[in-house]
């Protein structure tokens, strides 16, 4: 039977991009007012074989019921469906896109799957840009009206305030979940890396044979990535209090 492991956490947190490591998938390419950047793609790792499957998790189990929740029901149809698909001994990671990562580690231990999320700090990231582009894509969410959002510094820097207290929320409420550092995935200093990368498989008890795609991955993430439009470099380069002082409108 595939060994499953799951990402759980919420969005346009670097999830996607945990889920597109653990696989070794693709990921497509996005535009949006700030550049160019990769992006998690939707028909990764089961579309070729199980278009099926691959709609009906996009449709009814990659999101919570409510846009924010996954269910239980969801969480078991995405355990048995995947054991209907494979049989052997692959390793399949799926991306669960919800705020409570808790309760889905709850019932992943009682069928002993692992569950694995991203970690950001951005009170230290110099790839805040990467967060703000997936965030302002256009597109990224359905229910917003891109042309009424005002792409400057303070709607920027308080949508990166609020989504670092939502992380805080996330990393305190749930203690069994295994964190990708996200800052460690992009470190410059490849020894750091490699002893992060090492450490990530041997937790999760995964074969690294694929592991310099793995490197490849990271760094062509890295290169698209780069942020092109000058508020996103200001944003890198600014301190976390500047950032909080402009987002409660203190500066």
């Amino acid at each position: 039977m595939a060994k499953l492991v799951l990402v759980a956490g919420p969005g346009h947190a670097h999830n996607e991009f945990v889920a597109y490591l653990l696989n070794n998938n693709r990921a497509g390419k996005h535009d949006c007012p700030f550049g160019t950047f990769i992006r998690h793609c939707e028909d990764w790792n089961t579309i070729a074989e199980y278009p099926e499957y691959t709609k009906y998790y996009d449709n009814e189990l990659r999101n919570g019921a409510d846009d924010s929740n996954t269910t239980r029901a969801q969480f078991d149809s995405l355990v048995e469906e995947v054991g209907k698909l494979y049989t052997d001994d692959t390793v399949i990671c799926q991306y669960v896109n919800c705020l409570n990562a808790d309760e889905v580690v709850s019932w992943a231990n009682e069928v002993n799957i692992s569950v694995v999320s991203s970690l950001i700090d951005l009170t230290v990231s110099d790839i805040r840009s990467h967060y703000v582009q997936m965030e302002f894509s256009i597109g990224a969410a359905a229910d917003v009206d891109y042309d009424e959002i005002k792409f400057d510094i303070e709607e920027v820097c308080r949508w990166l305030y609020s989504k670092h207290y939502q992380h805080i929320a996330l990393t305190e409420s749930s203690t069994d979940i295994h964190f990708f550092d996200i800052n460690k995935l992009f470190d410059s200093n490849k020894s750091a890396l490699d002893k992060y990368i090492t450490f990530v498989y041997n937790k999760l008890s995964l074969s690294p044979t694929y592991i310099n795609m793995i490197y490849n991955n990271i760094s062509q993430f890295k290169e698209i990535n780069q942020p092109a439009h000058p508020l996103m470099k200001q944003i890198n380069e600014m301190s976390w209090d500047e950032i909080v002082a402009i987002a409660k409108g203190t500066k």
